[in-house]
């Protein structure tokens, strides 16, 4: 069975804030980047 994620961005000059929910609503992670080509790039 393909179970479906929705992601949710709020971007910043210096962050970027993520939420990934199951289509039931259930959240999978959250969590914030650096708004960095680093950050982004997961170099940090």
């Amino acid at each position: 069975m393909e179970s479906m994620h929705y992601i949710g961005l709020d971007i910043h000059k210096k962050i970027v804030v993520f939420c990934i929910k199951t289509f039931g609503g259930i959240r999978v992670d959250q969590g914030t980047i650096r708004a960095t080509r680093k950050g982004i790039l997961g170099t940090q």
